[in-house]
């Protein structure tokens, strides 16, 4: 049965790491939200997608050994955090 995990990563890499694994492992399931934020600069209002939950990625997976090696041997990735 799958079950939620939370990958801690280097901040900024979110989206990288959340694309790499879309595309290195399909059997899993991957989130990075985001949300459109406002955002003022020099006077002027922008909105712009941001994460949510920076530092944090979302995945979805069967945990077995293999899976837990393949999902920490991810450049970027620091540490696979549980319930």
């Amino acid at each position: 049965m799958k079950q939620w995990y939370v990958l801690q990563v280097r901040t900024g890499e979110e989206t990288k790491i959340k694309d790499y694994i879309k595309r290195d492992l399909p059997e899993v399931d991957v989130l990075a939200p985001l949300r459109l934020m406002k955002e003022r600069k020099d006077g002027i209002w922008k909105e712009r997608l941001m994460i949510v939950f920076q530092g944090y990625v979302f995945v979805k997976s069967i945990m077995t050994p293999e899976m837990y090696y393949k999902l920490s041997g991810i450049p970027g990735v620091i540490t696979i955090l549980r319930h």
